[in-house]
């Protein structure tokens, strides 16, 4: 351990990036909860769309809805894919050093800190585009639905 002294804000930088690494971890899990409900009613969807209402649909219909499942199926799917994250610091990068005090310890790993916030914001942005192509999928085929229902019945 060298024996210069710490930046005062140290400990705080420290914290603060504890603090976003736990705001990263919830967001991703706030994401996962709405690529989950995406599927489920893309499901309910492609379950209903082989009831009696749709044996007879134009094949445009058929066409939107055969494309829109298979892909607001699969980038919802996609957005669980990329659900490792980065912690910092490592266990072990940790222990090996535990005769250094907890001040330095934090200024040590502040970099690797940096580092994980940065790599988890790509990877929860990666997340997010996903979601948003299975909900605009999901929105497609609500509406190619809705839409063949309401000209069916109306």
């Amino acid at each position: 351990m060298p024996e210069t002294e710490l930046p005062p804000g140290s400990g705080f930088a420290y914290d603060l990036g504890e603090r976003i690494l736990a705001s990263q971890s919830a967001r991703a899990d706030a994401i996962d909860t709405k690529a989950a409900v995406v599927m489920a009613v893309v499901g309910v969807l492609a379950g209903f769309l082989f009831q009696s209402p749709f044996q007879g649909a134009p094949r445009t219909v058929i066409l939107v809805a055969s494309f829109s499942v298979p892909v607001s199926l699969a980038t919802a799917l996609g957005s669980f894919w990329t659900a490792r994250y980065s912690r910092a610091p490592e266990f072990t990068a940790v222990t090996a050093r535990t005769q250094s005090p907890e001040s330095w310890l934090k200024w040590r790993f502040l970099p690797n800190l940096a580092d994980a916030i940065a790599v988890n914001d790509r990877k929860l942005e990666l997340k997010v585009t996903y979601l948003r192509v299975a909900m605009v999928g999901l929105l497609v085929l609500i509406l190619d639905i809705g839409g063949y229902l309401l000209y069916e019945f109306f």
